[in-house]
């Protein structure tokens, strides 16, 4: 018998408006499928369903210092004991690098839930424990409390919680050793506690609404990070135990506890906290008008998950993908119909394409920003992709054609021009158009350009030097689209018969980009500035790119045979191959095949033959570009769709899709465990195709 997790969250917080998945792991083993939650600025709380932290980037509350980069570790964990009457039982589960695994806390987690917020049931003879755990949106605060349910109302058993609190102050992408002799400064009052955190201004503040707080600072050594070690990356950390908080459960008050960057808080109320979650998602999720089942809750909150803030108070940037990547325009301006337009976001819509023309220079736009906390380096974000300002392109393309906001594309159309100058006149060193064709060629032999962008070190593995399809197909679309946008506005009379001369002479020069012999397109002409001469016949996922675009310019029997090629050679039950499994270059898996993959060879399978989960999205655009959306082709896509879909509810981590899985199958998903294009192509499609 199930303790019915789903019927006590509704009963503990009211009607919940939205359907959501139960999950039951198996007490054998530790269920190590991982779980996120995100705060809006950059932070995140995040673990397995187990309870042990397997990344160096698992912490309850993870926090960026500078919105919504610097993410740096303020809690790890929580190694939690109850006692029942005169038996004690550790909820925890933690690997060691002995080898071990203890405590074995897993062993008695009865069921889990990610909504409305993160849930466990702990089974003890009848008895439960149920734990859970808020992330306060827009701020750096975390609240968990405690519950226990009696079999027997009346029953008298003596229950109290010992909760050993540990940290590691740290940037998410270090690990830390202890020093017998380090401790952090603590200021103890009742029911409050503040933390200097190690030599930092930072301070970790703690509250709660019942017990008693005992200071403690020795280390804890050596956990063990299992992820760490397949990535063959410093695999053991120390933890400092700061303090342990101790207090009685009974049936009417369960134990709060709230723990915070920085602002010393309240008492926690965990019951409004979760209500205040809940009402906000059902906000989201009734704008998104999408059908009332857990997979559509799943999709709607996990592109929600990466909307955060950037130097403003309201959502205007995307991250690229959690656990390490920071805001990114080409995410944002890519995923930019599932993040924002398909969820009815439009405001924030406006706020992101407003923030990357703003940060725009020489034409570009911030392909990534980077850490600002690095000393090393004054720079903010990166210039170094020529395709991200045509996708921002494309994006205010597809905002017009849902909101008809005629007045904001008036103030959009100074800045084309000014990225079609650049283009023109040269941009980043690099990059430039070639007068003779119109086509964008790039050639820099430190840097690669496109989406394919992949270094060990320093250089490109995916080098596409000379005249990218992708990069040619965007620009021959930003300049469609700003014909279209220069005729709906009466803008720049004069301007008209240049942009329309260009326009017409890049859309006469794609054509050669047909490789006859193999019946698709070629992926890169006039690799290193030869003209006519050298050809780079690889069979990637660009094409489909190209064919996915609003303007087109091959033949519609030259597109039904790129896609055949690609459903032959690409297609997977995960998405597309970044490289035919035929060519001699492909690398079947992730990692190389190495059961411990370094850097190097993870970047080298990277764009070699990894599948890459959001190109899916791009294969059905192209696809309904080609033979339509209708009764016949949905179900064929659907049908493709539907092995993600169940990815995201069950998988790898919970509502949430990998950044890439191997090229071969049993395709085992890898790289970033919630990746921003992959949940906004899914969003997008999901609803298209109900």
């Amino acid at each position: 018998m199930t303790f019915g997790l789903k019927s006590f969250l509704k009963a503990q917080y009211g009607d919940i408006k939205y359907d959501f998945n139960i999950y039951y792991p198996d007490s054998h083993e530790p269920d190590n499928r991982e779980w996120l939650v995100t705060n809006g600025l950059g932070g995140y709380a995040s673990s397995t369903i187990s309870g042990a932290n397997t990344r160096r980037y698992h912490g309850l509350l993870v926090s960026a210092l500078t919105p919504p980069v610097d993410r740096h570790m303020i809690l790890s964990r929580l190694e939690e004991t109850i006692k029942i009457d005169n038996h004690s039982y550790d909820l925890s589960t933690n690997y060691w690098s002995s080898g071990v695994i203890s405590p074995t806390g897993y062993k008695k987690i009865e069921s889990f839930s990610l909504y409305p917020v993160p849930t466990w049931v702990y089974e003890f003879e009848g008895n439960y424990l149920i734990k859970q755990l808020c992330l306060i949106y827009g701020t750096n605060e975390l609240q968990i409390a405690y519950y226990w349910l009696a079999e027997k109302p009346n029953a008298t058993k003596k229950v109290s919680l010992s909760l050993n609190i540990l940290t590691a102050f740290r940037n998410v992408k270090s690990q830390v050793r202890g020093r017998s002799d380090e401790h952090f400064p603590q200021f103890v009052s009742p029911k409050h506690t503040v933390i200097i955190l190690g030599k930092s201004e930072k301070r970790m503040c703690i509250s709660f609404n019942h017990g008693s707080y005992q200071v403690e600072n020795n280390w804890w050594w050596d956990y063990h990070y299992l992820h760490e070690t397949a990535q063959v990356l410093p695999d053991t950390e120390d933890l400092m135990h700061l303090g342990c908080i101790k207090a009685n459960l009974d049936h009417e008050i369960p134990f709060a506890l709230s723990v915070s960057l920085d602002e010393v808080c309240g008492l926690p109320n965990f019951n409004d906290t979760v209500i205040n979650a809940l009402r906000r998602q059902a906000q989201i999720i009734k704008k998104s008008q999408l059908p009332n089942n857990s997979l559509a809750t799943a999709l709607t909150l996990a592109c929600d998950q990466f909307l955060v803030v950037r130097e403003a108070k309201e959502i205007n940037t995307a991250i690229e993908g959690y656990h390490w990547f920071n805001d990114s325009g080409r995410a944002t301006m890519i995923g930019f119909e599932g993040l924002f337009l398909v969820p009815n976001r439009f405001a924030e819509a406006k706020n992101a394409l407003n923030l990357y023309s703003e940060k725009m220079v020489s034409g570009l736009i911030p392909n990534r920003f980077l850490d600002t906390s690095n000393k090393i380096s004054t720079i903010t974000c990166e210039y170094n992709a020529i395709d991200v300002v045509f996708w921002w392109g494309v994006a205010l393309y597809n905002y017009y054609n849902v909101t008809n906001d005629l007045n904001y594309l008036k103030f959009q159309l100074p800045i084309m021009q000014e990225v079609v100058t650049h283009i023109i006149n040269g941009t980043n060193p690099g990059v430039k158009m070639d007068a003779h064709d119109g086509l964008i060629r790039t050639i820099d032999a430190n840097n690669e350009f496109s989406w394919m962008d992949a270094k060990v070190a320093n250089m490109p593995i995916t080098h596409r030097q000379g005249k990218a399809i992708e990069i040619c197909a965007l620009w021959y679309n930003f300049l469609s689209i700003f014909q279209h946008f220069a005729k709906l506005c009466n803008y720049n009379k004069n301007y008209a018969k240049e942009l329309n001369d260009l326009s017409e002479l890049v859309k006469n020069s794609l054509p050669r980009f047909w490789n006859s012999s193999k019946q698709c397109a070629y992926d890169v002409i006039e690799k290193n500035g030869v003209l006519n001469k050298s050809f780079d016949d690889s069979i990637r996922p660009n094409q489909i790119i190209a064919l996915a675009l609003p303007f087109r310019f091959f033949t519609i029997e030259q597109e039904k045979s790129i896609l055949k090629i690609a459903q032959e050679e690409l297609l997977t039950t995960y998405g597309l191959r970044s490289l035919a499994s035929k060519d001699s270059c492909y690398q079947a898996y992730y990692g190389c095949g190495f059961v411990q993959a370094d850097q190097y060879h993870r970047d080298l399978s990277y764009h070699q033959g990894s599948v890459w989960p959001y190109l899916l999205g791009f294969y059905s655009s192209a696809y309904v570009n080609v033979y339509g959306l209708n009764s016949q082709t949905k179900p064929q896509l659907l049908k493709l769709w539907q092995p993600l879909f169940d990815h995201l509810l069950n998988d790898y981590c919970v509502s949430a899709i990998a950044e890439v899985f191997d090229g071969d199958s049993p395709h085992k998903p890898n790289g970033a465990v919630n990746h921003c294009l992959a949940v906004a192509a899914a969003l997008k499609w999901y609803k298209t195709l109900n």
